[in-house]
């Protein structure tokens, strides 16, 4: 009964790794909704080097009454517009300074699909606060006026089921939102009016009290209905604080650094190794290089899910390279346990317990080897240079990942095959000298080094 509940669980286990590895490459329509399912693997952000991506240039020039040099408020420019543009979780940007008066944006290849963003900086507005609402006979005094603006995102208030914009503000700000508050006490005034635009009652986006504006404060308003009025308000914004004006050279899109054809190279290398790995594991291990096999199949899906679903993992050569690291790890990894499994039997133990043993073995050894492993990623991780920085990221979720499948699901495959076959070895190429008996109870086995320096002790007592 035993035997034939084994087979069962084993062959929903292969439909279950199936249909996972169909999610992974398998694009489909979901059923009952216009949206399409595009499968794990494609899911997972491509850095420049693998997916391309799009290319905008800006040409600045000093707005009236500016003071700075030009170089100086581009470099201040390019930097509020990477704070902006880094919420976006594109997979990867760059802001880069060309000559004094220029600034280049590069996205990664997800940035092409959304061309028009780049027009919202062009259309710079200003941000401010008054405690007098204007009107076109009141011109009111502005507490907050644009450049006190350090950074804005777009946000979302669950409580208030409204888009809306959460502003922090530069130091010089803090200082007039205090300033303006004194003033709010002392002329007993409890209301301040925020505009977006010259003060005008078509540029008042709200209205709050005064005890509701701080640093980094969400302020909704009617007209952000959606994720893009929203997001196009940030960058209108970020663009009427700068101390230059933006003017848009030019968009166009960037072919991958590493060709148009690389990803299909990597994927056929990646299935090469796969593919070889898995036949030179059950070519050694028979039944128990099938169980080590399918329990990397769940490792790669489970691993491409979590690739997918992290957002800020951004594949690119080196992030690939850390995917066949960690990948060997978890297989040499389930190889040690299939060795000691064959260590234990030739010492004359039965299968069942050869297993149990091997595994309690192998525990240490393997949580040794990956906790050395993981530190070593999450230092990567911490300190390296920012193209490198995905190594340790895919390593980390690799190694975290091997740990669970081999000490625990590749684990319980073998318990689980265990009552299909616990007697015959030649299935599972187990063998032993013809010299070695057969213990029929589980013992511990003494090196016979060991054994003599006990004697030599018992004999000194």
């Amino acid at each position: 009964m035993l035997k034939k509940h084994s087979k069962i669980k084993f062959f929903i286990i292969t439909i279950i790794a199936m249909l996972g590895v169909l999610l992974c490459v398998c694009p489909f329509s979901i059923p009952y909704s216009m949206d399409t399912f595009n499968g794990f693997v494609p899911a997972i952000n491509k850095g420049i080097e693998l997916g391309g991506g799009v290319e905008a240039v800006y040409s600045c020039q000093l707005k009236n009454g500016e003071t700075a040099t030009l170089e100086a408020s581009t470099k201040a420019a390019a930097d509020k517009i990477y704070g902006l543009y880094s919420q976006l979780s594109y997979s990867e940007l760059y802001v880069n300074i060309l000559g004094e008066d220029k600034i280049q944006l590069v996205m990664s290849h997800e940035a092409r699909v959304a061309d028009e963003i780049y027009d919202y900086l062009q259309d710079a507005k200003e941000f401010s606060m008054t405690l007098t609402e204007a009107s076109d006979s009141v011109s009111p005094e502005k507490f907050v006026v644009a450049k006190d603006v350090k950074s804005v995102r777009a946000d979302y208030d669950y409580e208030a089921s409204s888009y809306g914009i959460r502003v922090n503000f530069t130091e010089e700000g803090i200082k007039n939102i205090e300033r303006m508050k004194k003033t709010a006490e002392k002329e007993e005034k409890e209301t301040v009016y925020i505009y977006v635009g010259q003060p005008s009652s078509a540029n008042l986006i709200a209205s709050l009290e005064v005890g509701e504006i701080s640093d980094g404060m969400l302020i909704t308003s009617s007209s952000y209905s959606n994720d893009v009025t929203t997001l196009e308000a940030c960058h209108n914004i970020i663009a009427g604080s700068l101390n230059v004006s933006l003017e848009k050279e030019g968009v166009h899109a960037i072919s991958p650094t590493l060709g148009v054809n690389a990803n299909i190279y990597i994927a056929i290398a990646l299935g090469v190794i796969i593919v070889a790995s898995i036949v030179l594991v059950c070519f050694r291990y028979g039944h128990l290089g099938l169980l080590g096999s399918l329990a990397m199949v769940f490792y790669l899906v489970l691993f491409a899910f979590l690739l997918q679903a992290i957002p800020f993992v951004t594949l690119n050569l080196t992030g690939v390279v850390a995917c066949v690291v960690a990948y060997l790890i978890a297989l040499v990894s389930s190889c040690y346990i299939f060795e000691k499994i064959r260590e234990e039997y030739a010492v004359g133990k039965k299968i069942h317990i050869s297993c149990k043993s091997a595994f309690k073995k192998a525990l240490w050894p393997i949580i040794d080897s990956h906790v050395a492993g993981i530190l070593a990623a999450i230092c990567i991780w911490i300190f390296a240079p920012a193209g490198v920085t995905i190594f340790g990221v895919v390593m980390f979720v690799g190694l975290m990942l091997s740990l669970v499948i081999n000490l625990g699901v590749l684990r319980w495959f073998v318990y689980l095959y265990l009552p299909i076959n616990s007697s015959k070895a030649k299935p599972l190429h187990l063998y032993r000298e013809k010299g070695v008996k057969e213990i029929k109870d589980e013992v511990e086995i003494i090196p016979e080094d060991q054994v003599n320096s006990q004697i030599m002790e018992g004999e000194n007592e």
